[in-house]
């Protein structure tokens, strides 16, 4: 278990410097704009979400 724990750890570190340094992009909410794989299924939902907030481009 520690072993895998390790490996989490370092991956994860890995990612950190990644992730910190990304500029977020504005966020198109016409779903036609791009193309979706199933595993986008939870990004798609938010993006509805925010439609029906009454948000028209972007993120909250």
């Amino acid at each position: 278990m520690e072993v895998y724990l390790d490996i989490q750890n370092q991956v994860a570190s890995q990612d950190i410097a990644i992730v910190e340094s990304q500029q977020p992009r504005r966020l198109p909410l016409d779903l036609q704009a791009e193309i979706h794989l199933p595993s986008d299924r939870y990004s798609i939902a938010y993006r509805k979400w925010l439609k029906q907030q009454g948000v028209t481009f972007g993120t909250i």
